[in-house]
């Protein structure tokens, strides 16, 4: 049986999230090149970029500091607590950033998505530090709401809809038309 306070007991989940994080920084690497001219005219797609390859790159030193022969508790939880803070700070520093302008309005549900994954994480420190609560169950829990999401803002900044403009509607790539009006809508 996996006890839930033995990080030793994890390793096998370490070295799958190791695996799937360094992954998913490769390809996120690959749709960051790919769409640089986008990225480089829209400050949301950026933070939510640098947010989640900061956000795997946490997760990769995690499971590889995981991976540690007979790792302590405390140890793995502190560090946990370190990584997030870092995150978390410079999660703040990006939302109130995008706050002041229209791009906050359009991230809100990834933007809690990515609180919900930060207090996750810091119910994963501070379990493994007191020694109850839940240990490492919190990292699970984490997992599940964060590679979706940064899997789903891999795909936005690969193929998704171009933000909207300072002042005005946005429009997709895709569904980007002339300024001419339909033949049929033209005859009235």
């Amino acid at each position: 049986m996996v006890d839930a306070y033995n990080v030793n007991d994890w390793k096998d989940l370490f070295m799958a999230l190791t695996v799937a994080s360094a992954a998913l920084i490769g390809l996120f690497f690959v749709a960051l090149s790919v769409q640089r001219e986008r990225l480089q005219a829209h400050a949301g797609l950026r933070f939510q970029a640098s947010l989640s390859v900061s956000a795997l790159t946490a997760l990769l030193i995690g499971s590889v500091l995981g991976l540690t022969l007979n790792i302590d508790r405390r140890l793995f939880g502190t560090a946990a607590l370190v990584l997030n803070v870092g995150l978390t700070i410079f999660y703040f520093k990006g939302v109130w950033t995008l706050a002041r302008g229209w791009q906050f309005r359009h991230q809100l549900i990834r933007l809690g998505a990515v609180a919900i994954v930060l207090v996750l994480i810091y119910g994963l420190g501070l379990s493994l530090i007191a020694g109850e609560g839940g240990g490492m169950y919190w990292l699970v829990a984490a997992v599940v709401v964060a590679l979706p999401l940064h899997m789903l803002v891999a795909w936005n900044v690969l193929l998704g809809a171009d933000p909207p403009a300072a002042g005005g509607e946005g429009e997709s790539r895709r569904t980007r038309t002339s300024h001419t009006p339909h033949p049929r809508r033209a005859r009235g």
